[in-house]
């Protein structure tokens, strides 16, 4: 064991010696931030003045009642990953738990588990994390767990365990959405095999084609969102395969009106349907369970084959039940329908996720208003 010198000069400092030479030291004993009388130590320090300077640091961080982001500087990143989900969990819908818990197992932990979170800087991070990640899986998914990590990291500078987030301006590469939508000859085939689908399947696609709502909005609908009256439907909640949650963002809370088509549809619908769940959801399985996404997407993947098989080659692309979602928006946008009501029927946070989505359909609509302008001047 080595022999402690504490110093004639300076409080709490010592001086020690091994092999390689004279090295000073600190111990400051304190009460944290649980009342618990714990010690602050340092060693390794080349002269006493430097020992001492850093104490100094040290006594003034919690003298200034920093005490508890003074206690996290040995904090790990795995201990805070599970000190924030815990406090969060029950705050998240059923798919953001989900994709944290993925998150913290397939990305965070494995990565920067054993790293001290305040004194990871962009460098570290880019290094150990993202180009790691990139190697393994697309950009896209590499982003999710970037976006998640950011969360988490925020989430600390709020509970103070750390003084700032070290790792804004993180870029990563991007990589270019691909918008599926069914063009009008798609559309007219995939109408035509719904009309001989059965009533839950042809109101659940013809629903969502008719108003762009996503899967989870329309599986968590009850009959007691729909108002036949007036043709309208209250979005309020989404279902998944975690089961009922929130909606995806408070502005997907919204009541959209719906085509008479439609209605028509849920009215058929609601005679077929047998009330046996406590919670009457309008789509159910032949089972009489509410529909899954696994269902749907069975069901949507049948009427796409179907209709390929009746041609000697593919008429039609499988473009996904989001597809449906990207279809509607797509008709609205290239029909001359205000963005703004079309990012608000979308249940979209920002218009600009809507421009920035069909952007490629707005650049159109522009050409067509040049032209437009330019044959009311041929006119005059």
């Amino acid at each position: 064991m080595v022999k402690k010198e504490w110093s004639d000069r300076f409080k709490h400092i010592y001086s020690y010696s091994n092999k390689k030479g004279t090295f000073w030291g600190y111990r400051y004993p304190y009460y944290n931030s649980l009342g618990k009388r714990v010690e602050a130590s340092k060693a390794s320090f080349s002269s006493e003045k430097n020992a001492y300077a850093e104490l100094l640091e040290v006594m003034n961080q919690i003298e200034n009642g920093n005490i508890q982001l003074f206690d996290s500087k040995n904090m790990t990143v795995e201990a805070w990953s599970t000190e924030w989900f815990n406090f969060y969990k029950d705050t998240w819908s059923p798919s953001t738990l989900q994709n944290t818990k993925q998150a913290i197992k397939k990305a965070i932990v494995p990565k920067l588990g054993t790293q001290k979170y305040a004194k990871l800087d962009k460098v570290t991070y880019k290094k150990l994390f993202i180009d790691p990640l990139l190697e393994i899986y697309k950009p896209a998914t590499v982003r999710l767990y970037h976006r998640r990590f950011m969360t988490m990291t925020n989430a600390a500078v709020e509970h103070e365990k750390l003084d700032r987030n070290r790792l804004t301006g993180i870029k990563l590469p991007s990589e270019e959405k691909v918008i599926k939508a069914f063009t009008k000859e798609e559309l007219k085939l995939f109408n035509a095999q719904l009309a001989n689908e059965n009533i839950t399947n042809k109101t659940l696609f013809s629903l969502i084609l008719n108003t762009g709502m996503r899967i989870g909005e329309a599986l968590g609908l009850t009959w007691s969102d729909v108002d036949f009256e007036n043709r309208k439907i209250d979005i309020n909640k989404s279902r998944n395969a975690n089961g009922l949650g929130k909606t995806k963002t408070y502005t997907s809370k919204r009541i959209i009106s719906v085509h008479k088509n439609v209605i028509s549809l849920l009215k058929q619908l609601k005679v077929a349907t047998r009330f046996t769940h406590s919670i009457d959801y309008l789509f159910n399985n032949e089972y009489d369970n509410p529909y899954s996404p696994v269902n749907a997407r069975y069901a949507f993947d049948k009427i796409i084959t179907t209709i390929n098989d009746s041609s000697e080659k593919a008429v039609i692309r499988n473009i996904t039940i989001h597809g449906l979602r990207h279809t509607h928006a797509t008709f609205l946008l290239a029909e001359g329908a205000d963005p703004k009501y079309v990012s608000e029927r979308l249940g979209h946070k920002k218009i600009t996720t809507t421009l920035d989505t069909y952007t490629h359909l707005l650049k159109n609509k522009e050409t067509e208003t040049g032209d437009m302008f330019g044959e009311i001047l041929d006119k005059l």
